[in-house]
């Protein structure tokens, strides 16, 4: 072969102007016919230093990357054998066909290196303007491209230019800026080394062949709108308390994991309207807490979900509060939550903010001591007494009214209103009987949860304890589980049918429409049997006298009422309201149906339209306008998925790169297991996942199908502490790593098998 690979190249291009490290090339025909030669060569040049043998083939350089592909050997000692055993395995990497006309390179090694990684100057799958520097810590250099290790990522748009200098990032683009005036090419694939003494070391660089698009100006358009949108809100002077907000993915009702990182138009729609546009809010005030009104609470950036903490954490102020101290405590969050943005982003209920009294307030609230006084302190807890004590009747009443909604929907389901005013209907209804209870409910089984985490840390409860007392609650899964053991189809059907995992997505396939998928290879054999758990007079002894301390006006029996009853009622009631949204995609559908609109398609209508469109019968109106709206937000969907944003916005400069770490997830249960990795897309619903660590990125409900299938383990990207499958597998005895964020997830599902010990808190290869 006569040509040189574009690797080898740019090597000898760039060698004058960044520090390469020594190598020589090769030819695998020279290799075969003299290896004593090629020996010789590498001994005189590299004497006694540790070499690494590379590939160099024509391959790498299609339009269809193969960085990676192909084998490299490390830390090879300058010895004949060993010199030709490591290249034998490169060489037996290429494809047998042309492997007597490739290249290979022989490159002193770093020995001392401290950082190690590749950089894409390029979106290579979608052409979009953004670098991504992906990099491990350590001495070895092939864990990226060998997919050993996912590493870290540091990304951002090309138009930025980052100033963080947290592992060097700022010298990095420097670097990345030279290069690409070096090689002429601003589509590049870098292979790069940092060594000990902050030198970075080029170790391969060729160009990176990358789909073509003419977006560039449209995505730093739509960047420079936002950040002239954040300029204004992050600081808006509201009648909201605190000096600024923040944004986030994770921190109130969880969008994230409930309607994922991009939703469609109508899960986001539908999620806000039922939810976040206002119910939220007057779930809160109904409790005694600030009342917001028809404040939002999440924001659509860039077509993903942001929650606004500025309101989140006014809507946890007790109302009675005087103006000051509201106004303090909010700044006081929000300054926490700036200092460590990574970890409370998923945790604030039950890391940060305190917004009810438990038997660990006294603990809990020495984070206000340097910042509040003794009298404030006071009179924030005798508000937060009023508030829990509130809660033991809201419960009653919420579990009473999510109760009627099945009937009022068979009423509108049977009666011969047209698709849209049902819709509208179904709404109201969900809205009234459904998402607000649930709310309220929801509340009330955190209130619980903190109750017995702190019966745990008060002694009064053994963490296993806990674990028993959890496992004995009979919820909506072990209901499900049972009712499949029975093996009548049609009245599991009629019960749970509704059900579907990723409950706002209409695309996504209800038990009913795909009940074979789901439940092919189930194994029915085994009653979930929910022991009983008795607390014993000694603990209730000290619950009383714990109550009674905190001026909780309920007696120990309705107490412990009050635990059982918000905890399952949580999960029953959502339950129950998921019903409405199955409700409303039929009768999406059969407006589909009517107008010839895709199926496809439907997931792209805005839910606000159809309610718009309320009691107007022109047909030729409503088929134009749901048209339209379809085909706008399909276009701006398709462009917006593309588009990354940091899981926290607490400057409008964050929008311009997002630097992934790792999250402190929770652990559930103590057993350490290992085995096989099962990562869960609608694809693969139907496989065998039976003694597997099954892996999700969010998960809801709908996916409770997953618990009839023998699984070993849960992992899950997205979820809190109290989370919907922090709670499933807690009652079913499943080890379990709930919201382990992107970094960790992308490792695991990139893993053949995995050790999960939730003992120790650890995953490992």
């Amino acid at each position: 072969m006569n040509t040189l690979p574009n690797k080898i190249k740019n090597l000898n291009k760039s060698k004058k102007s960044f520090l390469v490290p020594k190598f020589l090339v090769f030819d695998v025909e020279m290799f075969e016919k003299n290896s004593d030669l090629v020996f010789k060569k590498v001994r005189k040049s590299f004497k006694k230093n540790k070499v690494a043998i590379r590939s160099s083939s024509s391959n790498e350089d299609n339009i269809c990357s193969n960085a990676g592909k192909y084998h490299s050997e490390l830390n090879v000692n300058v010895k004949k054998k060993s010199i030709i055993s490591a290249t034998r395995k490169v060489i037996n990497s290429y494809e047998p066909r042309n492997r007597i006309k490739e290249k290979f390179i022989i490159q002193r090694m770093i020995t001392d290196s401290k950082m190690n990684g590749v950089i894409f100057t390029r979106e290579q799958n979608n052409g979009f303007p953004f670098t991504t520097v992906n990099f491990t810590l350590g001495h070895k250099t092939n864990l990226i491209t060998s997919g050993e290790q996912n590493g870290f990522v540091f990304k951002y748009i090309n138009s930025y230019e980052p100033k963080t200098k947290k592992f060097g990032i700022d010298k990095i683009h420097c670097f990345i800026k030279k290069l690409k005036k070096c090689i002429k090419f601003k589509n590049l694939d870098i292979e790069f080394s940092i060594s000990a003494s902050g030198k970075i070391n080029l170790l391969q660089v060729r160009e990176l062949n990358v789909k073509k698009n003419n977006k560039d100006s449209k995505v730093l358009l739509s960047y420079k709108l936002l950040e002239k949108k954040l300029n204004k809100i992050l600081n808006d002077n509201s009648f909201l308390k605190g000096n600024l907000t923040v944004y986030s993915t994770m921190t109130d009702w969880n969008p994230a994991e409930i309607i994922g990182i991009k939703p469609n138009n109508l899960s986001y729609s539908l999620y806000s309207e039922l939810i976040t546009d206002y119910v939220w809010s007057k779930s809160r005030a109904y409790f005694n807490y600030c009342d917001l009104g028809e404040t939002p609470l999440m924001y659509n950036f860039l077509g993903t979900p942001f929650i606004d903490l500025r309101a989140d954490f006014n809507s946890f102020l007790p109302s009675n509060l005087n103006e000051n101290l509201k106004n303090k405590l909010v700044n006081f969050y929000l300054n926490k939550y700036k200092k460590k943005p990574d970890f409370y982003f998923d945790k604030v209920e039950s890391e940060l903010i305190i917004a009810n009294v438990d038997f660990s307030t006294h603990k809990k609230i020495k984070i206000f001591e340097n910042n509040f006084n003794q009298n404030e302190i006071k009179i924030f807890i005798k508000e937060l007494e009023k508030i829990t004590n509130n809660s033991f009747e809201i419960l009653k009443k919420s579990i009473e009214k999510y109760k009627k909604i099945d009937v009022l929907l068979k009423r509108i389901k049977y009666s011969k209103g047209n698709p849209i005013n049902k819709i509208y209907n179904y709404i109201n209804i969900c809205k009234n009987y459904g998402t607000f209870p649930f709310a309220n409910i929801a509340r009330c089984a955190f209130i619980s949860m903190n109750f017995l985490n702190s019966m745990v840390e008060d002694n009064i409860l053994t963490k296993n304890e806990k674990k028993l007392y959890l496992n004995s609650l009979r919820t909506t899964t072990s209901r499900m589980l049972n009712e499949l053991n029975k093996k009548s189809k049609k009245i599991f059907l009629q019960k749970f049918g509704h059900l579907r995992p990723s409950t706002y997505d209409i695309n996504s396939l209800s038990y009913n429409e795909n009940y074979n998928s789901y439940f092919n290879k189930t194994n029915t054999n085994n009653l979930v049997k929910n022991k009983k758990f008795k607390f014993s007079s000694v603990q209730k002894e000290k619950i009383q006298k714990r109550l009674k301390s905190l001026n909780l006006l309920i007696t120990t029996d309705s107490f412990i009422k009050f635990l059982e009853q918000s905890i399952i009622h949580r999960e029953n009631s959502k339950f129950y309201f998921t019903k409405s949204i199955e409700l409303i995609f039929c009768e999406i559908k059969k407006i589909g149906k009517k107008f010839n609109i895709p199926k496809n398609d439907l997931c792209y209508i805005d839910i606000k339209v159809i309610k718009n469109l309320y009691n107007n019968f022109t047909v030729s109106e409503v088929k134009k306008t749901l048209k339209e709206n379809i085909k706008e937000n399909k276009l701006n969907f398709n462009f917006n998925k593309n588009l990354s944003l940091p899981n926290n916005i607490i400057n409008k400069e964050d929008i311009y790169s997002i630097f992934e770490t790792d999250q402190k997830p929770s652990f559930i249960g103590d057993k350490n297991i290992r085995g096989d990795v099962f990562p869960l897309y609608k694809k693969n619903f139907s496989k065998k996942m039976n003694n597997k660590i099954v892996c999700i990125k969010s998960a809801d409900p709908g996916y409770d199908f997953i618990f009839t299938k023998n699984i070993k383990g849960l992992i899950t990207e997205y979820g809190g502490p109290n989370s919907h499958m922090c709670i499933r597998c807690s009652e079913l005895g499943i080890p379990a790593v709930i919201g382990v964020g992107s970094n960790t997830y992308e490792k695991v599902i990139n893993s053949k098998q995995i050790t999960l010990d939730c003992y120790n808190k650890k995953i490992t290869q």
